[in-house]
């Protein structure tokens, strides 16, 4: 078996102290650290036994390459966190001189607007005061002016309020005087329309009495009437009963009861006239034919029927009459209605023009009333404008001594504000030092971080190299565990199948699957370090990624961020933990599987 040293196990000669030295350590470390990696498993797989002076100085080459690894690590996170702080500090004083320079430049502006102000004040105090003398000018004026109207006015307004009130009182007398006329008119003509109501009222009562009358008496001779042509129509009816007796009868039988049945027909009709009712005109022709046709039985009879009608032609000779004067009493009682009714709306206008007359009465007395109204508010406003002017006198005053106190106020503060135009000019020339002094360090800052942002990129690069190495160690782990399983699936199907022939080539099996677990246990041993290592950097650089920068240097806090930007930066984040847990677990499993393999062996040794 050859014995193969370990190149990447050498220790590195030299340390440099600078960011770069140590940039190109860890590249050279992580190219051997490759290297070691490919010969380690290329040994492991090729060689089936080591003895174990070669694995326990493997084991001290590793801790000690692990521990330099671990130094020169912690030496570049020491210088990078040191690096940040002054970083830190220094942006906070550029942004402090940065702030004073804008309070400074703030101030100044401040100072000319306020001086600006003043200027204006000054300058509206006095275009006030001219204004106010000019205005004084013309007040004087206008009071005079205005004392002179009043005076004028107040003359004619008295004569005019004579004239007014003169007029007024010679319209109203002969108005009321007008008026009391026509009310003792109007109440004649009432009185005298009265009277004619009375008399008409009079004559309508004796017309309705006789009217009343009238119809009575046409009640009664209508009631005549027709009982008289019921006792015709029944004499009549009886006649002709006579007349068929008479014919049936033999003449000397007609002759001895002659006298009897006249009796008898007079007491028929007598009792029978109250039964007929609407025959006047068939009756008279009834009459007339049986005054033709009667014999001369018959005589007795005629001259009652003729009476009887004559005095029906009386009755209804009087309705006609009594229905006639209805007819004229009835024209003249629509008549007397009609005047009472025109008497009414004569008597109903001479009220309306009554009120009319004195509404317009009131109406004077008011007009009346206006006018004295005005006369006192004429007198109150020009007692008004006589205070109103004395006011105005006495503001005239206050303005006169305002402008004065403006003018000193002024000269106050054009002494002030010289005096901070001189101080703002310091303050000034102080502020473009201390700017000067700041942008000096800024840059010298930010050639600073352009090294930083270097060396920072070469770390990044490596420890992406050494991902992609940790990622083929798990996979080629994960070989090694499957080949494991199947020798321990191989080696108990032969103990299954040869526990009774073969135990000295078991042993020897045995021990050499012994000797190739001991040499995989060092090789995962070996990676699990470098893994830690690994890990170590990678929370290194996050957590100097996380460090708090200002907020207002962007360009600053984007060189320490990762490679990405955004969201990709939390996305490569979660895969590098995720590819990291996934080979902290692929090992463990590797190491339970192994360690219960071992255990299996020893068991049956």
């Amino acid at each position: 078996m050859e014995r193969r040293k370990w190149p990447w196990k050498k220790k590195s000669s030299e340390k440099s102290g600078g960011e770069s030295e140590s940039s190109e350590s860890i590249s050279s470390h992580s190219e051997r650290f490759s290297e070691d990696q490919q010969e380690a498993i290329r040994a492991s797989a090729n060689e089936d036994m080591q003895s174990p002076e070669v694995t326990s100085e493997a084991k001290k080459m590793d801790i000690d390459e692990d521990d330099e690894v671990n130094e020169s690590v912690k030496i570049l996170t020491e210088k990078l966190s040191a690096a940040l702080v002054n970083v830190g500090a220094k942006e906070e004083l550029v942004k402090q001189h940065s702030k004073v320079a804008e309070e400074a430049v703030a101030g100044w502006e401040k100072a000319e607007n306020e001086v600006a102000a003043v200027k204006q004040q000054l300058d509206a105090a006095v275009q006030q005061n001219l204004s106010l003398d000019v205005k004084n000018s013309h007040l004087d004026g206008a009071l005079k002016e205005c004392v002179r109207q009043l005076r004028q006015a107040r003359d004619e307004q008295e004569k005019r309020i004579a004239d007014a009130l003169a007029e007024t009182s010679r319209d109203w007398e002969a108005k009321k005087a007008d008026f009391e006329k026509r009310i003792l008119d109007l109440e004649k003509e009432n009185s005298s329309l009265k009277h004619e109501l009375v008399s008409c009222r009079g004559e309508l009562e004796v017309v309705a009495i006789e009217r009343d009358l009238n119809a009575r008496t046409a009640e009664t001779a209508s009631k005549v009437h027709l009982e008289s042509i019921k006792k015709v129509a029944k004499l009549e009816v009886e006649c002709r009963r006579l007349q068929s007796v008479a014919r049936k009868s033999s003449p000397i039988q007609f002759k001895d009861e002659k006298p009897s049945s006249t009796k008898k027909s007079i007491a028929a009709c007598s009792l029978e006239i109250d039964m007929m009712d609407d025959f006047l005109e068939m009756e008279r022709l009834a009459a007339r034919e049986s005054a033709s046709e009667q014999t001369s039985s018959d005589e007795p009879v005629i001259p009652e029927l003729d009476s009887m009608t004559r005095r029906v032609a009386d009755l209804e000779n009087t309705l006609e009459k009594s229905k006639a004067e209805r007819s004229g009493l009835q024209i003249a009682l629509d008549e007397t209605v009609d005047a009472l009714k025109a008497a009414e709306s004569r008597i109903v206008e001479a009220e309306i023009r009554c009120n009319e007359l004195q509404n317009e009465l009131a109406a004077v007395y008011e007009t009346n009333e206006s006018l004295e109204y005005q006369l006192s508010t004429m007198e109150e406003e020009s007692r008004t404008m006589s205070s109103s002017i004395d006011s105005l006198k006495a503001e005239l005053e206050d303005d006169r001594n305002i402008s004065a106190e403006i003018k000193t106020k002024c000269r106050e503060l054009e002494s002030e504000l010289a005096r901070m135009i001189q101080e703002s000019e310091l303050q000034q020339i102080e502020l473009k030092n201390e700017l000067t002094a700041a942008y000096e360090t800024k840059e010298s800052l930010e050639s600073q971080l352009n090294t930083m942002t270097s060396s920072v990129n070469s770390l990044k690069a490596e420890i992406e190299e050494e991902r992609k190495l940790s990622a083929e160690l798990t996979t080629k782990c994960q070989e090694l565990e499957h080949e494991l399983t199947r020798i321990i699936r191989e080696f108990e199907f032969q103990q299954s199948t040869h526990t009774n022939s073969e135990p000295k080539v078991k042993q020897e099996d045995l021990a050499v699957a012994a000797d190739k677990l001991a040499e995989c246990q060092k090789t995962i041993a070996s990676l699990g370090r470098q893994l830690q290592s690994l890990a170590t950097l990678e929370d290194f650089f996050i957590d100097t990624s996380s460090i708090p920068g200002d907020a207002s240097s962007s360009d600053i806090g984007e060189l320490w961020r990762l490679p990405s930007n955004g969201d990709a930066n939390g996305n490569k984040d979660s895969m590098r933990s995720s590819s990291s847990t996934k080979n902290w677990n692929s090992l463990g499993k590797f190491f339970v599987r192994s360690k219960s393999v071992a255990d299996h062996y020893n068991g049956q040794e």
